[in-house]
């Protein structure tokens, strides 16, 4: 079963966010700010993503289909846990300084 819903409100935090939008027929789109995800472009900013949260957010990004599919989230999903319990058990790394 697919999280239809889910799916949606992931797209709308894009369409917010610049990188995609939505047309008058609900077809959502590449903006010209998603480019800049793109490794292939000579200013991609693709990098910055991948690094800065830490490896503990781009690694729960291999579960997003599972997210999408379940309405969970992909972090609970990859870690088994929340966020918030994983900062709790990781006193060291915290959301203002990922890179410890």
């Amino acid at each position: 079963m697919r999280d239809f819903d889910a799916l949606r409100r992931l797209l709308g935090v894009l369409v917010a966010a610049g990188v995609f939008r939505r047309d008058e027929n609900g077809r959502y789109d590449p903006t010209p700010d998603s480019e800049l995800l793109r490794s292939d472009h000579p200013q991609s900013q693709r990098v910055l993503l991948e690094v800065t949260p830490g490896d503990e957010h781009y690694d729960a990004w291999g579960e997003i289909e599972t997210a999408i599919r379940t309405g969970g989230t992909a972090f609970d999903g990859r870690h088994g846990h929340s966020l918030v319990e994983h900062y709790r058990s990781h006193p060291t790394r915290d959301a203002r300084s990922p890179t410890q």
